[in-house]
């Protein structure tokens, strides 16, 4: 990927930190009473939530979910998940601003104080411009191909969400086989026609199609992809092809 790269994917990633964020004074210093009662509150009320949904009476049941009716698996679920965004805020957040938290937990629980919640804001508003910036590089490229009508295939080669389920050479071609459930597309094969792949680093089959370019180049085009599987690493694929054919869902 020449725009959508990794880099730019996981600074897309750090652009909504502060919407849920909520300020109190009470996070200006460091208080182990505070963060008790918070996270206690917080704990009570996602056991509150998941029992009004248990009472849902849905038209189609959900599997069972030992979760929803199980206030000890929900405590349970509430305490992992605090302790990820704990070590997530912190491997995440730049060091000036860390330094300014008095404690990671109670950030980690959504609120914050003034200053901090201000730096948070304007840190994530910076990775959207720089995000953004990029994207629009790569759009005026697209659009301009677009204009031209080349590649033919342009238009419909967007599989953003899709999950990749098989990937097999067949002669010179590759073939794809997509599960476009939640995706936006309806194809459900790619064929890259006579395809001399250039990266993939690793085997990507049940992983989620996130973003792709297209660029012209002597003889065909080269197709970058940028993929995430399910231990969430991100993938580069790269493939010199002569064309692109689908295969669509009935």
């Amino acid at each position: 990927m020449k725009y959508m790269t990794k880099e730019w994917y996981q600074t897309m990633q750090k652009t909504s930190l502060h919407l849920l964020l909520r300020v109190t004074k009470q996070a200006e210093q460091f208080s182990e009473g505070f963060y008790r009662a918070l996270y206690e509150a917080k704990e009570n009320e996602m056991v509150r939530l998941w029992e009004e949904v248990s009472k849902i009476q849905l038209e189609e049941p959900l599997p069972h979910d030992p979760e929803t009716c199980d206030p000890d698996a929900t405590r349970r679920t509430f305490k992992k998940n605090h302790r990820a965004n704990v070590k997530y805020l912190k491997d995440t957040l730049p060091e000036n601003i860390l330094q300014q938290v008095a404690d990671i937990r109670v950030l980690a629980l959504n609120y914050a104080s003034t200053t901090v919640k201000r730096d948070i804001t304007a840190w994530c508003r910076q990775n959207e411009k720089t995000a953004n910036q990029i994207t629009r590089g790569y759009e005026k490229q697209y659009n301009a191909m677009l204009e031209k009508g080349n590649p033919a295939f342009l238009e419909n080669f967007s599989f953003h969400d899709c999950k990749v389920i098989s990937c097999r050479k067949q002669g010179e071609n590759l073939i794809i086989g997509l599960d476009n459930t939640n995706g936006f597309s309806d194809v459900e094969i790619i064929i890259l026609e006579q395809c001399t792949v250039l990266t993939q680093e690793t085997p990507f089959r049940n992983a989620w199609w996130l973003y792709e370019e297209i660029y012209p180049v002597a003889g065909g085009y080269e197709i970058h992809a940028l993929l995430q599987n399910s231990r969430l690493q991100l993938i580069d694929f790269i493939v010199q092809v002569t064309g692109v054919r689908f295969k669509r869902g009935t």
